[in-house]
C-alpha cells in the first residue's frame, strides 16, 4: 500500500466524532461545541479566559473513555457572550460544588446563573442533576460519576430517570 494513504478507521472516527459534536451543540443548546481534543489543539492565544465553557463529559458509542465537551463562547452574539462570560465564574462554582458533592451550594450557584441566562440549557442540565441528587442521593455502585453519561449516538441517558445528566 501507499504510505501516504490515510487509515479509513481513523478518518471515520474523526468524522463520526465531528458529527456527534454537531448533535451535541443542539443537545446542549449552544452554537458551537468542541471536543477536548479540539480544545487541546487550539493555540494558547485562542483559549483565553472566558472563551470556552466546560459543559461536561460524554461517552461516545464504540469508544472507550469519555469525551470532554466545551462551548465556544466566541460563537455567540456579543450581548449573549457578555452575559455568559459575566456568569461564568458562578457556573464554574456550581460545577465545582456539584463535583465536591455539595449539591445545595451547586443549586444556589446554578440558580444565580439562570437569573442572568434564563434559557441556558447547560445550566438547566446541571441544576436538574443537582436537584435529582438532593432528592434521591448520589449514584450508587455501578454508576458513572460523569456529566451526561449518554452515548453520543443517543445524546440522552435516562438510566437514572432524568435526561442527559450523570455529572462529574
Amino acid at each position: 500500500g501507499d504510505t501516504a494513504r490515510l487509515e479509513p478507521a481513523l478518518v471515520g472516527d474523526a468524522v463520526n466524532l465531528a458529527s456527534r459534536m454537531e448533535g451535541l451543540s443542539k443537545f446542549f443548546g449552544v452554537r458551537v461545541a468542541l471536543s477536548g481534543s479540539t480544545r487541546a489543539a487550539l493555540p494558547d492565544r485562542d483559549v483565553g479566559v472566558g472563551t470556552l465553557r466546560l459543559l461536561g463529559e460524554v461517552r461516545a458509542k464504540g469508544r472507550t473513555g469519555t469525551t470532554t465537551v466545551y462551548e465556544a463562547l466566541d460563537a455567540d452574539p456579543a450581548d449573549l457572550r457578555a452575559r455568559k462570560q459575566a456568569a461564568l465564574s458562578r457556573f464554574e462554582a456550581g460545577q465545582q460544588a456539584e463535583t465536591a458533592g455539595d449539591h445545595g451550594s451547586a443549586v444556589k450557584a446554578f440558580t444565580d446563573v439562570l437569573q442572568a441566562l434564563p434559557d441556558d440549557v447547560p445550566t438547566r442540565m446541571w441544576l436538574e442533576r443537582c436537584a435529582h441528587f438532593l432528592l434521591h442521593g448520589k449514584p450508587g455502585q455501578g454508576h458513572s460519576n460523569r456529566m451526561h453519561d449518554a452515548t453520543l449516538e443517543a445524546l440522552v441517558d435516562t438510566r437514572d430517570g432524568f435526561t442527559g445528566c450523570d455529572s462529574h
